[in-house]
């Protein structure tokens, strides 16, 4: 009776003994196909293919930040790293995370599209893009962040300007402000703005906020995340003009009865911000936009804008002008143009 009882309990032990290495080799083999970029105890690391712009850096701050609350240790870089960041030469913002010879590869179509990429990661790994801004705090992992080998993970835009208008901040946001709509402020909202992969802003613009660009370290900070500054309402060129228009000694808004002091104002601020320009990098700028249905207005008199219409047209971009140089050129380039149109 002890004999067979004895027997009994050796066959059991013997079949959970081959059940839980039979699981073992399982788990070992599932793993095995998977590129593991968080062990479930030590630091997460990366490393970065070349030199990167600001906004790079600026997301691999908030990942590391993000992997702190997540595994208890920021991210570091590593020279052998599960994780590769490789930012790309292109225009748009489209990114693409891929397991490519054991590494976790986060390749940015452009700047923005890496940074993009990277808090994608932060995303995975359980990080809400509101974990500052609605205090959503992210669970602390202990064990393994895999991805498996055949994971490809494509993302491109298909709106190219977004963001969001900040308006009414006098009885919300600017209460809060410690820094009255400064860099600080400004801040914590593109790192929003990052991770909801939006890439434009419009900024504070009532009369209690000053100018976005009166407030030293406002564009640096813009620029550091890659954030494209808009402007609301009817105030064009980047101005605030509840803000910034001193009616005492520039007298009224009015471009019709006060032209010159309107016009001053406006080149103020490209003097102050704007960018230097000519026609090729005009022309390399609209193209590299790639906006569908677009459509350049030339308002100039300029033979070298006029000289621009056939690449326009090459890539599909309609041309409206005023400027008559073109179609009072020779009859080859006209032609030439009018064909070109037609495509």
């Amino acid at each position: 009776m002890k004999a067979n009882t004895i027997g009994q309990a050796f066959t059991v032990a013997k079949e959970r003994y081959l059940t839980t290495a039979l699981l073992v080799i399982m788990t070992t083999s599932v793993l095995a196909d998977n590129v593991v970029w968080y062990d479930g105890e030590h630091p997460v690391t990366y490393q970065v293919q070349g030199k990167v712009a600001p906004v790079v850096e600026q997301a691999l701050q908030m990942f590391a930040d993000d992997m702190e609350l997540v595994t208890r240790h920021k991210a570091v870089p590593a020279k052998d790293a599960p994780i590769r960041i490789v930012q790309g030469k292109g225009s748009d913002d489209g990114f693409c995370i891929r397991v490519q010879n054991g590494q976790v590869v986060v390749e940015g179509h452009n700047a923005r599209g890496t940074a993009y990429g990277i808090l994608e990661l932060s995303r995975m790994a359980g990080v809400s893009p509101w974990v500052w801004w609605g205090d959503v705090r992210p669970h602390s992992r202990f064990t393994p962040l895999s991805l498996p080998d055949t994971f490809r993970l494509e993302h491109t835009p298909s709106v190219q300007y977004r963001g969001i208008f900040i308006n009414d901040e006098d009885w919300s946001i600017r209460r809060w402000s410690g820094d009255n709509m400064g860099p600080q402020t400004y801040k914590r909202l593109f790192q929003l703005l990052l991770r909801l992969r939006a890439n434009a802003i419009w900024p504070a613009m009532h009369d209690v906020s000053p100018g976005f660009f009166t407030v030293p370290g406002n564009k640096e900070m813009a620029d550091s995340f890659a954030i494209l500054v808009g402007t609301s309402h009817c105030e064009p060129l980047l101005r605030n003009n509840v803000a910034e228009w001193d009616h005492a000694s520039r007298g009224a808004y009015n471009y019709i009865t006060n032209r010159q002091q309107v016009q001053q104002y406006w080149q103020e601020r490209l003097q102050q911000d704007g960018i230097d320009t000519d026609p090729l990098r005009l022309k390399e700028e609209i193209i590299g936009m790639n906006i569908f249905n677009s459509v350049f207005v030339d308002c100039t008199a300029s033979p070298a804008v006029a000289a621009l219409y056939g690449d326009f047209f090459d890539h599909g971009i309609s041309v409206v002008a005023a400027n008559k140089i073109a179609a009072s050129s020779d009859y080859e380039n006209y032609r030439q143009l009018k064909d070109l149109a037609r495509k």
